[in-house]
């Protein structure tokens, strides 16, 4: 027996009892029996089967011939989220340890809570060791129960690096990159004091792998390469091996343009980008080993403001199937 076709209807039913049947979206008459005429004529197209009378042949499918690989990303975190491990203990306060508290401090039913205390009070902790000059590290933390001020971060040592100061409840990040000599993480009351609790204090590496190497005002925050009023020619580098003369295909996404252009180099030099998108190109590598510059530019006088994230550089080469 013939297996149903189109609508639901056998060959062998439509053409015994003389009934349409659709298949491959035509209209087929039994007007004589054995046969099977179309209403419509379509041309002999379809990549399964051969539509000549009820002569229903299958062909080599078009994907025989091979497939498209999806191979691996040459670009180590292309998509700027890796981070180090936690450096601060008891950044949720189940015990009283590991902080010095400052005047209007205490640690206790898991929150470090400041009551009354005045402007520039500490809470703080040493990471001596822990933390690498010139390095960026992403904070986190929460603010709740505040009546009133607030509080900020700092990295400090042999200099000082501090986050926003927030007056809220809330959860909150701030990205800061060491100073030298750094040694101590601490909260500091501001706007007048702080009466309020803070919890779940987290700080990480950004990029702890060092896989990128960053030009002037040039960043890895919020998941993504930063370009802040960067000059020219300044970008985020990273070392790979290319096969000479095989062809990639490179894809990134710009947001939060402002201003300059973006474009990746490598042995190929790709297209400017001047707004907001995610773009792909071709590219042949032209020698065997270079950097991946990811090259943020002037344009017009002004310089590069904007942001690149999800960078991928894959070969881009079909494998014959193994027939």
């Amino acid at each position: 027996m013939c297996p149903k076709m189109g609508m639901g209807t056998s060959v062998s039913t439509a053409v015994s009892e003389k009934i349409a049947v659709i298949i491959e979206d035509y209209m087929f008459d039994a007007t004589v029996a054995g046969e099977l005429t179309p209403e419509e004529s379509p041309s002999d197209f379809h990549d399964t089967w051969d539509l000549d009378g009820t002569d229903f042949t299958p062909e080599a499918s078009p994907d025989d011939e091979g497939y498209w690989d999806d191979l691996p990303n040459i670009v180590l975190n292309g998509d700027y989220e890796e981070l180090g491990s936690e450096i601060i203990n008891n950044g949720t306060y189940d015990a009283d340890s590991n902080w010095t508290k400052g005047t209007g401090w205490s640690i206790a039913n898991g929150v470090a809570s400041s009551v009354d205390s005045g402007n520039g009070e500490d809470l703080q902790q040493g990471v001596g060791g822990k933390i690498t000059s010139g390095k960026t590290y992403k904070v986190e933390y929460t603010i709740s129960n505040r009546v009133t001020g607030g509080v900020k971060t700092f990295l400090s040592g042999g200099g000082a690096v501090q986050g926003n100061t927030n007056t809220a409840n809330g959860t909150y990040t701030d990205y800061l990159t060491a100073p030298a000599n750094n040694t101590t993480f601490k909260f500091t009351t501001a706007s007048g004091g702080f009466t309020g609790s803070i919890d779940n204090v987290s700080v990480k590496q950004v990029d702890p792998n060092s896989r990128w190497s960053l030009g002037t005002n040039v960043s890895i925050s919020d998941g993504k390469l930063n370009w802040a009023n960067s000059p020219n020619n300044n970008g985020g580098t990273q070392s790979s091996s290319l096969t000479q003369g095989t062809a990639y295909e490179i894809t990134f996404t710009v947001s939060d343009y402002s201003s300059g252009s973006v474009r990746i180099r490598f042995p190929f030099v790709g297209t400017r980008r001047t707004a907001n998108g995610t773009y792909t190109q071709i590219g042949v590598a032209d020698q065997s080993t270079s950097d991946i510059f990811i090259q943020g530019e002037e344009s017009g006088g002004n310089t590069a403001t904007l942001s690149v994230d999800n960078v991928s550089i894959k070969e881009y080469a079909i494998t014959p199937l193994d027939v």
